[in-house]
């Protein structure tokens, strides 16, 4: 039951992402998405940071120590990380200037009901989990579409506007159901919480920061290096829907197995359990990328306007990256479960050099063609890494926090 739940909340996530997509492209044109998937990227590069304290290190830790500890520490950084994303982004030209401020704020909201969401993971209460998920999805969609059909307001606020609505919903929602905690946090100040969280954080968000920047990097050379600059920053990001609705059961899988494993105490068990895991996901990923090389391209015009001319060939050239990190999700969740982030962020460190240095070489003269690519030998590399340790057994006899 908790897989069939978490699968069909990744299917409910997948649709409202599809419907998000589909307005914004209709109502604001593929430079409006671009603009939107920008925003998207700075939201993401503030919880990032922020979960260098508050991040999934959180499920391994919260079992093993006393209600609230981590919660307050992590709310703190999340604070501490917003403001310092508001500076770096007055240097570098990621999120459009008059978004910053937007794009941190709403980074703020969603990196403290992730925190909470970290803990009900923690205590495998993976129903409430998935529902409140569920229903931000679904918030953010119905918003977005009262506000461009209904309200006539047709601009980029309107897609801000949702993301504020959603966030502030999912943290309510969190809040709520773990209230023992958020009082038990104001009273649990602990320097060893903070030294624990980020021993441990600093190789888990490590890897998740560089397999952001493996996804996303290159919609940012996109806008820089190529002539259409927005336009092809949209298509792009629509392209990277498809990927990460193909993945839907891979990430599905991922959060039961992230949880069990953390859980268990005997390799084998935890090994059994990923094996199994990864058939389901290779399978669900090939099927999916299948249906990405046989749809037609007439078929992705109607549906996101003939200004989305190049997204079949991106789609064709990220089919090897989607079925290489179909794989990698469930190696990453195994060696995370088992407090071994080093090995995520190695894996995510030695793809991004091998990907920002193909897309520096490829955007210029392929443009999307070049960031699917370069983003393709990134996950490729991923996998290869992944592979190569997974049978070496890699920290079988040394699984400890500190690794």
């Amino acid at each position: 039951m908790r897989i069939t739940g978490t699968i069909l909340t990744r299917i409910v996530l997948m649709c409202s992402t599809l419907s998000v997509v589909l307005l914004n492209t209709h109502y604001l044109g593929t430079e409006g998405q671009g603009t939107a998937s920008l925003i998207t990227l700075g939201i993401m590069l503030v919880l990032a940071l922020s979960q260098f304290i508050g991040g999934g290190a959180m499920v391994y830790l919260v079992p093993r120590m006393a209600p609230g500890k981590t919660l307050l520490p992590a709310a703190i950084w999340a604070g501490v990380s917003a403001v310092i994303w508001i500076i770096i982004f007055q240097f570098i030209p990621v999120v459009p200037q008059e978004y910053i401020v937007h794009a941190c704020a709403i980074g703020l909201i969603q990196s403290l009901y992730m925190i909470l969401q970290q803990i009900t993971l923690a205590g495998e209460r993976i129903r409430l989990f998935n529902g409140i998920m569920a229903v931000q999805a679904v918030i953010v969609a119905v918003c977005l579409g009262a506000f461009f059909y209904l309200m006539e307001w047709r601009h980029i606020h309107a897609f801000i506007t949702a993301l504020y609505a959603s966030s502030l919903f999912a943290l309510f929602g969190y809040a709520t159901a773990n209230r023992t905690s958020v009082r038990a946090a104001l009273s649990a100040w602990d320097i060893t919480a903070w030294k624990e969280l980020f021993r441990l954080g600093k190789f888990a968000q490590g890897g998740n920061v560089l397999h952001l920047l493996n996804q996303r990097l290159n919609v940012v050379f996109l806008e820089h290096l190529w002539h259409t600059g927005r336009s092809a920053v949209g298509v792009m990001s629509i392209a990277l829907y498809f990927a990460e609705a193909i993945w839907t059961v891979s990430k599905s899988l991922s959060v039961i197995q992230y949880a069990r494993i953390a859980n268990m105490a005997d390799d084998s068990d935890q090994r059994r359990l990923t094996g199994h895991y990864m058939k389901v996901s290779l399978g669900a990923v090939a099927a999916g990328s299948l249906a990405l090389w046989l749809v037609p391209e007439s078929w992705l015009l109607v549906l996101f306007t003939d200004r989305a001319e190049e997204l079949k060939p991106a789609l064709l050239w990220l089919i090897p990256g989607i079925l290489a990190n179909g794989a990698s999700i469930i190696y990453a969740h195994y060696f995370s479960g088992r407090g071994l982030h080093r090995e995520n962020m190695i894996a995510s460190g030695l793809g991004l050099l091998l990907s920002a240095g193909a897309a520096i070489i490829l955007i210029p003269s392929l443009g999307i063609r070049g960031a699917a690519i370069s983003t393709s030998l990134a996950f490729v590399t991923q996998c290869a890494w992944f592979a190569v340790r997974y049978r070496s057994k890699a920290g079988v006899k040394t699984a400890s926090p500190g690794h």
